[in-house]
């Protein structure tokens, strides 16, 4: 949960570093991609990372998914005072 649990993100990673998976059956639509884009982009501005992945790299190309959030974890820069 984000900013007093007015946003629900799938996975948490490593402090402010989340994970969105974005499963074919609530994100098919054009309206459905603007309503992700703009809530995510109003919790980008709260501090979080977000990485976000579609359904089918997860279940159908696995390693190229922990490779990418490897990578990302790996170039991280130290979080200052929790941000």
């Amino acid at each position: 949960m984000v900013a007093e649990g007015r946003y629900r993100l799938d996975v948490q990673l490593e402090g402010r570093l989340f994970v969105e998976l974005d499963a074919y059956a609530y994100h098919w639509s054009p309206e459905h991609k603007s309503h992700d884009d703009a809530r995510r982009n109003k919790l980008r501005l709260l501090g979080p990372e977000i990485l976000v992945y579609d359904w089918q790299t997860v279940t159908k190309a696995p390693h190229l998914f922990v490779r990418k959030v490897k990578e990302v974890l790996t170039n991280r820069k130290p979080q200052i005072g929790g941000r």
